[in-house]
């Protein structure tokens, strides 16, 4: 499109039909300073206000384009040509700007990703396993705020203090006056774990213990990281495999692999009975199952590994006050604690793990 010719044919057109610059901006939706910029050759009207001017102006579209009166069937065709080609420019660039904004946006949404969620949330259990103690727990870490749950099984626990060591410097987190230990906290002042520096922390957490005898014991927790999230993008979970195959683990039972559902290696059911909140989990690595049960009131829980036959339960208050707790094989149990192993063999084991 030439704009001086188009500009000078769109002027004698109007002046013909009597229009100022206003009346004829405003019958095709522009500005009449728009109209001032084709018909001084500084600007072209865009595609879709060129159909407006050849209604208002009683002109075809592409003597608009070739900016003069009475084309041939030639110059039409050519003109029509020119019109598609400018067209296909425009869309052309229309489509690469609506790209470019895409990936603009996608770096973004990706940059504030990674500034505010990537490897933000770990979860790491810890344990000690000796002749004398046995101590299990689990510390969830976020961005935002920390949560510790321990446990000593010993039933003569008279205190508890749980501390860091770094350079022999001892810093002391938190203790208790029972066999348990319960934390949450914000980070900010006085925080017990500082995001920044929790791998270091988590790699030498002690535990002194005082008996209800008087000995003392220093016990060092070892720990593992069970969950983090280093994911680059959200993607569905894969099934489980066993040596490359597609088939899930054979030796998940049925009734679990069925009505449960699956994440990060471990299958899970959430219960809602009256008041009682249950939760039950099946760790495919280990082969332990588990069973949480909260009233609001209490809290019990058991966790049952497969292939020792070994039975863990605890029993604690609203408060995470120990009130129970004792481990057990549960095809030797005795009269104190045979009433709950038997309720959990007949309410869970028999229920979920009956068939393998």
């Amino acid at each position: 499109m030439d704009n001086l010719k188009t500009g000078k044919l769109i002027k004698e057109l109007r002046e013909k039909k009597g229009l100022s610059q206003k009346e004829l901006a405003e019958r095709v939706f522009v500005t009449r300073q728009a109209v001032s910029q084709w018909e001084l050759g500084k600007s072209s009207p865009k595609t879709d206000t060129i159909y407006f001017l050849s209604k208002e102006l009683d002109i075809d579209i592409e003597s608009i384009f070739a900016g003069q009166l009475k084309l041939t069937k030639e110059e039409k065709a050519k003109t029509f040509i020119q019109v598609v080609k400018e067209h296909e420019k425009k869309l052309k660039k229309a489509v690469i700007l609506f790209i470019i904004i895409i990936v603009l946006l996608a770096c973004l949404f990706l940059g504030y990703y990674f500034i505010n969620s990537y490897r933000s949330l770990k979860v790491y259990t810890v344990i000690y396993d000796q002749t004398d103690f046995y101590a299990e727990g689990i510390i969830v870490l976020s961005k935002k705020d920390s949560y510790l749950k321990l446990d000593l099984y010993h039933s003569d626990v008279k205190e508890m203090e749980l501390y860091t060591k770094n350079n022999e410097e001892k810093e002391i987190i938190t203790s208790s006056n029972d066999s348990s230990i319960y934390l949450q906290q914000s980070y900010g002042y006085d925080e017990y774990f500082n995001y920044n520096n929790i791998e270091n922390n988590i790699k030498n957490l002690y535990l002194h213990v005082i008996l209800k005898n008087g000995k003392e014991y220093d016990i060092q927790l070892e720990n593992f990281k069970r969950y983090e999230n280093s994911e680059l993008l959200f993607k569905e979970k894969d099934d489980i495999t066993d040596g490359g195959s597609n088939n899930i683990d054979n030796s998940v039972p049925s009734k679990i692999k069925k009505e449960f559902k699956y994440e990060d290696g471990t299958y899970y059911l959430e219960i809602k009975q009256k008041d009682t909140s249950i939760f039950i989990s099946y760790l495919i690595d280990t082969q332990v199952f588990g069973v949480e049960e909260n009233t609001g009131t209490s809290y019990k829980s058991w966790n049952f590994d497969i292939n020792s036959n070994i039975l863990v339960y605890e029993e604690t208050d609203k408060n995470f006050k120990v009130i129970n707790n004792f481990e057990v094989n549960i095809s030797n149990s005795g009269e104190k604690e045979k009433k709950l192993v038997d309720y959990f063999i007949k309410n869970y084991k028999e229920v979920y793990l009956a068939e393998k």
